[in-house]
């Protein structure tokens, strides 16, 4: 017996029916409620695991059932046995929450997943999972994988990625240094070409570090690592391990009580963003103290399917849908609600969200 929600992880129909090839096999629900899942889940065991799977991602981002004003369900199938690899297979579960947010689930296998699954599910798609800890060895080298790629996959001239490999510095940049005893910021004045991070964040209500008048040559000496939000120091830490020198933080490279300096490097803003090597974006931050980095522990989600239900290795997709999942998940996010963040995004050739991890590159 099918379920009218999850369809039991199967197409509208089996995909060896050659009469019907070509046809749109996707199983998309674009609303049912939190309940509608909870009850089918006293008869599906599918819906009764992505119960279970909800409730753990629910649990690592302190998401309350009670907040989710109604969901949506994607999941898509090839059409073809022959193409199965690269049309797409993604499976989302979309929640919208109570003030305006979203919560973004996908599910797919991992490129060394060996565990067996019902023989009757049908496509389901592999992606790579992150590292727990976004500020791991594992994540970094996950990150330093996407730039790599991002450079050499979208160096073409229509690619809005290409950004100069040293362009000249911003008027003031803050230097990274080799410890957290030699921040400080700079005014190279055009003689200076390199490769810079930017940086994008939730300034909030509480007051933080940033260059004045009267702090400028202060500034220009050392920047006092205590001084600086947990997001300024993740940020500084992050631009050192992907051995770049310097980062652009408006906070600090623009003269707070200046007109005139603002004026200036507001005018400028759009040309600093586009010629930064990576754009960090603070997106789970709503101020200088949430930081970077997070933890998002492994947890298990088990069952029991049904006794006719074989397991067997199935044949997996790779994941195409990483380009709107990343898109899409800039609308639960702190910083994502700025205006300025929109400006800085679109501004930006490659955008690395820090909270959950993720990459955005710039395409036309």
């Amino acid at each position: 017996m099918t379920c009218t929600l999850c369809n039991k992880f199967q197409g509208k129909w089996d995909i060896s029916d050659t009469r019907l090839r070509g046809m749109n096999r996707h199983h998309i629900v674009p609303k049912f409620a939190w309940d509608e899942m909870l009850n089918s889940a006293k008869s599906c065991y599918c819906c009764k695991l992505l119960i279970s799977g909800c409730r753990g991602c629910f649990g690592q981002h302190g998401i309350k059932e009670s907040e989710i004003l109604h969901g949506i369900l994607r999941f898509y199938y090839p059409t073809t046995v022959d193409d199965a690899e690269k049309q797409e297979s993604g499976k989302n579960l979309i929640f919208l929450m109570k003030g305006g947010r979203r919560f973004d689930i996908q599910i797919f296998c991992t490129e060394d997943d060996d565990c067996p699954i019902p023989d009757s599910w049908d496509y389901i798609p592999v992606s790579r999972r992150t590292s727990p800890r976004t500020d791991s060895d594992m994540a970094m080298a996950t990150l330093k994988g996407w730039l790599s790629a991002c450079i050499v996959t979208h160096y073409t001239p229509e690619c809005f990625c290409d950004s100069p490999d040293n362009p000249p510095l911003p008027t003031r940049v803050v230097d990274v240094g080799l410890d957290d005893t030699s921040v400080k910021l700079i005014e190279p004045k055009g003689t200076i070409r390199a490769k810079y991070i930017c940086l994008s964040h939730c300034w909030g209500l509480a007051q933080i570090i940033t260059t004045t008048k009267s702090t400028l040559t202060e500034h220009k000496r050392r920047i006092p690592w205590t001084r600086l939000s947990k997001t300024f120091r993740d940020a500084i830490t992050l631009t050192r391990a992907l051995g770049i020198k310097y980062i652009w933080i408006d906070s600090l490279c623009i003269i707070q009580d200046d007109g005139r300096d603002w004026d200036v490097e507001s005018a400028n803003m759009a040309a600093i963003y586009t010629n930064g090597h990576l754009t960090i974006a603070a997106t789970m931050s709503a101020n200088g103290a949430g930081g970077l980095f997070r933890d998002t522990p492994d947890f298990e989600v088990s069952g029991k399917t049904p006794p006719s239900n074989s397991t067997a290795p199935r044949p997996k997709c790779p994941s195409r849908s990483s380009k709107s999942s990343t898109q899409k998940h800039w609308a639960i996010t702190p910083a994502a609600g700025r205006p300025m963040e929109s400006f800085e995004r679109r501004s930006a050739t490659r955008a690395r969200a820090c909270g959950g991890q993720w990459w955005a590159a710039t395409r036309p």
